[in-house]
């Protein structure tokens, strides 16, 4: 009986330790695919006054200041002052639309290639909800 009542006890010591599970602590960072960016590629703008040049890296959205400091618009070909930037968690193309998803602390929200318009990304909120769309918050690409 005390044999087995050490089997058992052995056995489950081996159990417990090997449920433990030692996390992968790894970090995954999200980037903008190649094909992302080069769609991405150039500057973008908001509609919303004062409004933001954007520029897509690989793993952010870079808003800068869209004007100087007495509200005059900068040149197309000059960025303002770096205002504030949000991570790329992932791009994805379906049916030749991009979508493009971003967060920052306030969570998360989505651009959307335009259905006719492909130098247009709307903005959502949630992706598939037509109450978070918003018109100024979306961009248009200058060339």
């Amino acid at each position: 009986m005390k044999k087995r009542k050490m089997i058992v006890f052995v056995m489950c010591i081996l159990l417990a330790f090997s449920t433990i599970i030692v996390p992968d602590t790894t970090n995954v960072e999200a980037k903008a695919t190649k094909k992302a960016l080069k769609y991405l590629k150039g500057t973008w703008h908001t509609a919303s006054m004062p409004g933001y040049k954007v520029k897509f890296t690989k793993k952010y959205a870079k808003y800068y200041a869209d004007y100087d400091e007495n509200f005059n618009l900068l040149p197309k070909n000059k960025l303002g002052k770096l205002k504030y930037k949000k991570r790329i968690v992932y791009t994805k193309r379906k049916k030749g639309k991009w979508i493009i998803k971003l967060k920052n602390k306030k969570g998360f929200h989505y651009y959307k290639t335009n259905e006719n318009d492909k130098e247009t990304l709307e903005y959502w909120g949630k992706l598939n909800d037509v109450g978070t769309y918003s018109g100024s918050s979306s961009l248009e690409k200058w060339k």
